[in-house]
């Protein structure tokens, strides 16, 4: 050891430079040691000390550092407080290089940490980072300190690199109060989150102030070059001790940022992701879905957004209108929302494509119980997107399988199997364009718990080129195919499809009464003192402002008054093999009416050219073998519309409204079969239409004695009485049926139509084959009543004669011709006596009771004697009357050849009566 000392202190000394350049790396080595060694104790002392000063209990179990590969590890620190934890780091590295340094750039070639539990609390006076408080004055005051000020800028700044990052475990809490730390509470919380991160993993390399051009160009330094991966992040809001969001992995591929104005990412993976969690089984969350995918994202100049193509699958969204001013969503957000304010440019977006499978969308609002879900399996978008100031578009459309139903009734709104848009164009809002529009098997309003049941269907819906232009539509053709419909009427007389209207959850009853009640009161004691005190504040303040300001929105309406919108139609073709459908449940048994292979065709409709004739033809088939076909013409955008039109309806079985007839006059149709021409005609908007109606074997009887008089009495006439004195000798019954009036307000009731036209078609019968007494015919005018024309002049006899005078056969003689010309006419002969035919055959009958003779006073009348025949006189005068009413019958028959079956005989009327007939009565 002495000679190894000798040797190199001899060696020393005979090269003095060289011996003080080794002693000096020696002694530096040296050094080197010692700090390397002391330096993690010493950096654990001196933070536990640190921290035992902010009375936190800490320990950290190692600082690894080496100084010559530039790794600084640090390993499971942990902070409590009065046994409650505050921190928790498991290990910390970090990977420097010291190279770099000479170019003024710290480049840390990766970073990994590996669990992390922390809490971070601030309040308007302090932050609190782990259990550590540091006033806010002196965070800010620290924060400006480090900036440096625009005069003592360096020209060249350091630059920072970052290689790989890797995180794992974290679990950070960011609690934010409105008030200062000694006053804050519950109700000063402004957020509340929790994140816990399972990994996260950067491998690229992200740099600041490394690029020279970004320098030169005074754009944010920032660059980056590298892919992102997450998994399992969760964000919990612990106000409302919900989850606020939950991922299950996200990547982010090739992840290129050249400064503000340049970005672009690769492609964008978020997988499993749901957010703004619910109380609800059925829809947990407000909003999730179980992949989204973005390909080539590009942001230039922080307002114009490129997407290539979207893909999301499986999204669903269910949004909840509380009131008319408050959604569910918006207890998430931590203050209400504010309208910012940016001169900047408008953002843009750019999108070329957008697939969506396996959407449920959710909409509810509790006041008017509306709840809707819409589910649909494909959407896909080909073509451009863009969005500045407005939305314009080039592409098509293809969307399968959709459905909206209303979850308020458990039935279907809306169901189709495919909806297609060929080549469609937006430019702007007001300019649009489509080649072509297909809807493939739709159906609406659901009707019944069975799928296929629905009000309205149809297999096919096609469109072809469409333009639409400031208001104004043109259509080349629309076709419709497969249309089918039913239309009801449940067994209250409620429309079936009423139940898809909305109902508020107020009581409409409640609202009734409260509404009378408070009326009542307040306009008794609010409008005397309101108006007085309400019109001169208010007719002055109101007058001044509302004046400015609608004269201000008259003046606008004046300058660009409201355009009508046009349309312009080439063709419309509907044709159908399937049934449309009308029951009415409300009748017993119900009614069941349709239509089938219905068939229509409208051409030229232009409402840029009022005065042109559209052509139209209809043609269907009922479910009952009717037929019905229309051809005609109409004007419908016309100032006063104008049509004319010719059909046939032929073969309509009557017996169909057989429930509707009980139902509303309690008749049964017992057969009868309805043709009819349609002579439909308006001009100018003055109807002047007819329907010659011919109802063939039309035989109704009443549900009862009651209802036959009910209806008779309604009516004014005996209605069977009526419809056999219209019948034909083939049993057919002609009437025509005009329709006047305003075409707007149409003069036209069909029950009281019908009504007036058997009125009158019975009347012209009446007068042509007999004149009743009380008739006046002139000039084609029509006075008398009817109800009694139906009886006719009885045949008076002499008192005691039953024989036939010239004058009795010359009134049976106008009587054959009713019979003649109207085979269904049976006549009803009753003889009839009265008192004088009594004194003829009995002039001093022997139980006649003599006048009184006593004097009576002038203020009272004589009352005659009353006459009772005994049983012998009553023979006698049924004989006459017999007599009579056989005499009558037998000359129709020999003379006139009536058939005897037509001419029925009743029962005698024996009067003693002065006023009453003597002879024979007939009727109908």
């Amino acid at each position: 050891m002495l000679n190894i000392a000798t040797r190199l202190k001899t060696s020393y000394n005979s090269n003095l430079l060289r011996g003080r350049i080794l002693l000096g790396i020696f002694i530096l080595t040296c050094a080197l040691i010692i700090a390397r060694v002391l330096l993690s104790p010493v950096i654990i002392y001196s933070a536990n000390s640190w921290l035992e000063k902010q009375a936190i209990d800490s320990s950290i179990e190692s600082i690894e550092i080496s100084l010559f590969s530039g790794d600084v590890s640090l390993i499971d620190v942990q902070g409590s407080k009065g046994g409650k934890p505050l921190f928790n780091i498991g290990r910390v590295d970090v990977h420097w290089q010291w190279t770099p340094l000479s170019e003024k750039i710290v480049e840390i070639t990766g970073i990994s940490l590996d669990t992390l539990n922390v809490s971070v609390e601030k309040y308007t006076n302090k932050i609190i980072v782990g259990g550590v408080h540091v006033p806010l004055e002196q965070a800010i005051s620290i924060a400006e300190n480090k900036q440096t000020p625009e005069t003592e800028k360096e020209d060249s700044p350091w630059g920072v690199s970052l290689g790989k990052i890797k995180l794992a475990n974290l679990d950070v809490c960011y609690l934010e109060h409105t008030a200062v730390f000694e006053q804050s509470s519950a109700d000063n919380k402004y957020v509340d989150y929790c994140l816990k991160l399972e990994e996260l993993n950067w491998n690229g390399v992200i740099g600041y102030a490394t690029d020279e051009a970004l320098l030169a160009a005074d754009d944010l330094p920032l660059t980056s070059t590298g892919d992102v991966l997450l998994k399992a992040l969760k964000l919990t809001d612990n106000k409302l001790q919900k989850r606020l969001l939950e991922i299950q992995t996200a990547s982010l591929e090739a992840v290129v940022i050249a400064g503000l104005n340049n970005l672009h990412i690769e492609n964008l993976n978020i997988q499993a992701l749901s957010a703004l969690h619910r109380d609800d089984a059925q829809h947990e969350d407000t909003i999730n879905f179980n992949n989204l995918n973005l390909s080539d994202i590009k942001l230039d100049n922080l307002n114009a957004l490129k997407v290539d193509a979207i893909f999301v699958d499986s999204p669903n969204l269910y949004l909840v209108k509380q009131n008319e001013n408050q959604w569910e969503y918006q207890q998430w957000l931590p203050s209400p929302a504010t309208e910012a304010k940016s001169d900047s440019a408008p953002f843009k977006v750019n999108i070329n494509a957008i697939s969506v499978t396996k959407a449920d969308l959710c909409y509810l609002e509790n006041q008017t119980l509306l709840n809707y879900c819409l589910a649909l399996d494909d959407l896909n978008w080909t073509g451009a997107i863009n969005f500045a100031s407005e939305l314009s578009a080039k592409g098509g459309l293809d969307l399968s399988k959709l459905n909206i139903s209303n979850n308020a009734i458990d039935r279907s709104l809306l169901s189709l199997e495919s909806l297609a848009v060929d080549n469609l164009e937006v430019a702007e809002l007001n300019k649009i364009s489509l080649d072509k529009f297909t809807i493939q098997n739709l159906s609406a309003l659901q009707r019944s718990a069975q799928h296929d049941d629905a009000t309205l269907a149809f297999k096919a819906l096609i469109i072809d080129d469409v333009k639409y232009f400031n208001e104004s539509a043109v259509i080349n053709n629309i076709s419709l195919s497969g249309l089918a419909s039913t239309v009801s009427k449940n067994k209250s007389g409620d429309w079936e499809h009423d139940k898809w209207q909305s109902k508020t959850t107020t009581d409409d009853a409640t609202n009734t009464a409260a509404n009378e009640t408070t009326n009542t009161a307040a306009n008794e004691t609010t409008n005397t003192a309101a108006n007085e005190t309400t019109n001169t504040a208010a007719n002055e303040t109101t007058n001044t402002a509302a004046n400015e300001t609608t004269n201000t929105a008259v003046k606008d309406s004046d300058s660009k008054p409201s355009k009508p919108f046009k349309i312009s139609l080439n063709t419309l073709t509907i044709k159908t093999e399937n049934k449309l459908s009308f029951i009415d449940n409300s009748t017993t048994p119900p009614i069941d009416l349709g239509l089938e292979q219905l068939s229509l065709e409208l051409k030229d409709l232009h409402s840029s050219k009022p005065k042109t004739d559209s052509p139209f033809k209809l043609s269907a088939k009922s479910s009952r073998h009717a037929t019905i076909d229309i051809h005609g013409s109409v004007r419908p955008f016309d100032e006063k519309v104008s049509f004319v039109a010719n059909g046939d309806l032929k073969g309509f079985d009557l017996r169909a409204i057989t429930p509707s007839t009980t139902k509303a006059i309690g008749h049964i149709v017992k057969s009868g079969q309805l043709n009819a021409k349609l002579a439909l005609l308006a001009k100018d908007g003055v109807l002047d239409s007819n329907m010659a109606l011919s109802l063939y074997q039309f035989h109704i009887e009443p549900t009862s004695k009651e209802a036959g008089a009910e209806l008779d009495a309604k009516v004014g006439i005996p209605l069977n009485q009526t419809l056999v004195l219209l019948r034909d000798k083939d049993d057919s019954i002609h009437l025509d049926i005009p329709i006047t009036g305003d075409i707007n307000k149409p003069d036209f009731d069909p029950t009281q139509a019908i009504l007036k036209a058997t009125t009158k078609a019975a009347t012209v019968a009446l007068i042509t084959f007999y004149t009743p007494y009380g008739l006046i015919y002139a000039g084609g005018s029509i006075l008398f009543d009817l109800a009694t024309a139906l009886n006719f002049d009885p045949l008076l006899s002499e008192a005691g004669n039953s024989k036939l005078t010239a004058d009795h056969k010359k009134q049976l003689e106008n009587l054959t011709k009713l019979l003649t010309e109207k085979p269904q006419v049976r006549l009803t002969l009753c003889g009839a006596t009265n008192q004088a035919d009594f004194l003829m055959l009995y002039p001093k009958p022997k139980n006649q009771k003599p006048v009184s003779k006593e004097v009576k006073p002038a203020n009272k009348e004589e009352k005659p004697v009353a006459i009772k025949p005994n049983k012998m006189q009553n023979e006698a005068l049924n004989k006459l009357a017999t007599a009579r009413q056989v005499n009558s019958k037998n000359y129709l028959i020999e003379k006139a050849k009536i058939a005897h079956d037509r001419l029925i005989l009743c029962e005698p009327d024996i009067s003693v009566e002065e006023r009453a007939l003597s002879g024979v009565e007939i009727n109908i």
